[in-house]
């Protein structure tokens, strides 16, 4: 709450802060030494757009008023040092507070510009994304709060404050009235009070426009707001700084947009306390219609070259390579060329819904590769290797983390030397990929012709090499927080496959001597790899007896009815001959051979069975061995149910169909329930089993290009 100025507890030389009640959020980027650029410009950018620049950056007169004269502006920079602090990194500020004997922001701020320098390695940045989490319209929030309360209030800031806060509970059935969308109570407060729609009417500094723009209200009760209010009104701000156009492009109100542009064609360039447009903030949205309507209304021309930038990576980011046709692409951005024949392909199928769907995600595909293919180019023409590699070591490691080949093969290709580049903990590119186990981004090193086996052979931190990452069974690596890596196959057993897999090729890609290289700890590879793989060793082994224990109970049941239908001859047999009845009839030969084939599947699947209960579960068994005895149990004991109700069938109809072809028709279908219903159970699971075991494999050469 503000003071009347004959009571403001500031000088006139104080520095003037511009807003007073800000959040500050966990997501803002702590301040290590591979975020040092990415942070400065982000806490500059806020603290900038705080009002509180001046506490930093201090004339003369304004720092000898911090130090000595102005009790609240000292206050005030307390909180703005305490706030700084707060954002750097433990380890780092305990490296730092020995050597730092300020006492202000501004003697903070230039210690830091100082003495915090960027490590010149490849290194995972901690990215503010703006969707993360809830706010996933803006940028972090930080804790700057400039809170005065009523009682460090002068009495008459006191009354003031006082009777604002009656204003703002007056002001709550108006409130509760926008958000419902009740135009006749809205339309009572109106014409009670023409100025209420310039009030703010909310704690953050909110008019009645700006909370109707928040929300999916009647059109017509935004309309009515706008016409009620004059061009200045409409470029009144909330508390991060924010007009009401913002709301509305949060939510893709693209009509209340044109109504408020209309009016004031100013609004798209009026930033919010980040430096941010509009445009960016419905980008970050991901609402496409906000996007393509401000960006038909704002001439970028116009606009600095460091929101320019901005913009870029906000479109990028919101996955907006299929900007409308009258639009550049963010390609365009960067040079000025013509659209691809991509973008044409687009309007001729226009007509078309689906079509245009499909066509539209290759659009964004190609232009996706495009940008890419632009930016390694323009990269690679700067004369510092320090900034190529600067530029270029975060996007490689994030994209082999994540299991992005064709990034990866691109920036390879373009700079060969990023093969050997390595981050803090030394760990290169397929270091990388074994540990987050990406098999797309391995597969490249099939590409490399001379002497791959080095890049393996490469020690980290811990002296590991890339054998010992395919031993290690983690839950991600230390540099990133990978997926869960259980999630790449279907079950313990077949995870524990696809480990020994892994850690197979990596072998068969090694040097001799690396099978026995002994990392930091004292561990070989194969120590690592059976002491970390001992609980998913047990868990498999459960596995694969739940599914024997199950199984081996249903071959039994089908092996015993099949036997006792084959020694109880229906119809009875013949006094003279002793030949069965039936035995001249088809159906009975049928039934005698599928009961003949049911048994023998069905025992076959019950010693599979047996055979993976009573295993020796060693390492290497969970490789082929218990995979191929599952196959085979599985398989034999699918087709010993199709032949037992073949066999029922044919009997059914033999004994009591008396050549009726309805009563085939309907034991036919029923019969085909029971072998759907285990298909369809069990299919799924089978085919990643064969797939798994005798597939084609996730490693082979997969590309044409030879890196190096």
């Amino acid at each position: 709450m503000a003071s009347s100025p004959s009571s403001s507890p500031f000088s006139d030389k104080c520095p003037q802060r511009t807003y007073m009640d800000h959040d500050i959020h966990s997501s803002f980027p702590k301040l290590n030494r591979y975020s040092v650029s990415f942070w400065k410009i982000i806490m500059h950018d806020y603290i900038e757009g705080n009002g509180l620049i001046s506490f930093i950056e201090p004339m003369d007169e304004q720092l000898k008023c911090i130090k000595t004269d102005c009790t609240k502006c000292k206050e005030i920079d307390d909180q703005l040092r305490c706030s700084i602090i707060s954002t750097i990194q433990d380890d780092l500020w305990k490296e730092l507070s020995s050597s730092f004997l300020g006492n202000t922001s501004a003697e903070l701020w230039n210690f830091i510009l100082q003495n915090v320098q960027r490590l010149p390695a490849m290194t995972h940045v901690d990215h503010v994304s703006c969707d993360t989490g809830a706010n996933k319209l803006g940028p972090p929030m930080l804790t700057i709060r400039v809170i005065y309360t009523v009682a460090n209030q002068p009495a008459e800031g006191k009354n003031l404050a006082q009777s604002a806060e009656g204003k703002n509970l007056a002001h709550l059935e108006l409130y509760k009235a926008i958000v419902g969308g009740d135009m006749n109570t809205v339309q009572e407060k109106l014409d009670e009070d023409k100025t209420i729609v310039s009030t703010i009417i909310t704690g953050a500094s909110e008019t009645p426009l700006i909370v109707a723009c928040l929300k999916k209200t009647n059109i017509n009760l935004v309309k009515k707001l706008i016409s009620l209010m004059s061009p200045p009104d409409l470029k009144m701000r909330n508390s991060f700084g924010r007009t009401a156009i913002f709301g509305a492009a949060a939510i893709g109100h693209v009509e209340a947009m044109e109504e408020m542009v209309k009016k004031n064609p100013d609004l798209p360039y009026i930033c919010d306390m980040y430096n941010q447009l509009p445009v960016h903030y419905a980008a970050c949205a991901g609402e496409k219609g906000s996007v393509d309507y401000l960006l038909q209304v704002t001439d970028i021309k116009k606009v600095d070259e460091l929101k320019r930038l901005r913009l870029v990576h906000a479109l990028i980011s919101g996955g907006f390579y299929d900007l409308p046709d009258e639009m550049e692409s963010p390609v365009e951005y960067y040079k000025s060329t013509n659209t691809n024949d991509t973008e044409n392909s687009v309007k001729e199928v226009d007509k078309v819904p689906k079509i245009r769907k499909l066509q539209k995600k290759k659009v964004m595909h190609t232009q996706a590769g495009e940008l890419l293919k632009f930016i390694c180019s323009e990269i690679a023409k700067l004369d510092s290797n320090k900034s190529v590699r600067d530029l270029i070591g975060h996007s490689l490691e994030a994209a082999a983390a994540m299991g992005n080949a064709k990034v990866v093969e691109e920036i390879l290709v373009t700079f060969p030397n990023a093969l050997f580049l390595v981050n803090e903990n030394k760990h290169n590119v397929f270091h990388i990929a074994i540990a987050n186990r990406k098999a797309d981004v391995f597969n490249i090193i099939y590409q490399i012709k001379t002497q791959s086996h080095l890049f393996l052979a490469q020690i980290d931190a811990s002296y590991n090499t890339a054998l010992h990452l395919a031993a290690r069974l983690v839950e991600g690596t230390e540099d990133h927080a990978s997926p869960n890596l259980r999630s790449s196959a279907p079950g313990a057993a077949l995870q524990m496959q696809r480990e020994l897999q892994w850690f197979k090729e990596v072998k068969k890609l090694s040097r001799r001597q690396d099978k026995e290289q002994r990392n930091i700890y004292g561990k070989t590879p194969s120590t690592i790899f059976t002491e970390s793989h001992e609980k998913l060793a047990k868990e498999g082994e459960d596995w694969m007896k739940d599914r024997a224990n199950s199984g081996i109970i249903v071959a039994t049941l089908i092996a015993t009815i099949v036997f006792t239908s084959a020694i109880t001859v229906p119809g009875g047999t013949n006094s003279g001959s002793g030949l069965p009845i039936f035995s001249e009839r088809v159906c009975f030969v049928v039934f005698a051979v599928a009961d003949a084939l049911a048994l023998f599947m069905s025992a076959s699947s019950m010693l599979m069975f047996l055979g993976i209960l009573t295993a020796r579960y060693t390492v290497e068994d969970f490789r082929e061995s218990l995979p191929k005895r599952l196959i085979i149990a599985l398989v034999t004991l699918f087709l010993s149910i199709i032949f037992m109700m073949v066999a029922f069938t044919s009997i059914l109809y033999l004994v009591f169909g008396d050549e009726q072809g309805w009563v085939l028709a309907l034991t036919s279908s029923l019969a085909a329930v029971p072998v759907l219903l285990f298909a369809f159970l069990q299919f799924n699971p089978l085919l990643d089993i064969i797939s798994s075991t005798y597939g084609p494999g996730m490693f082979g050469k997969r590309g044409n290009c030879i890196l190096i």
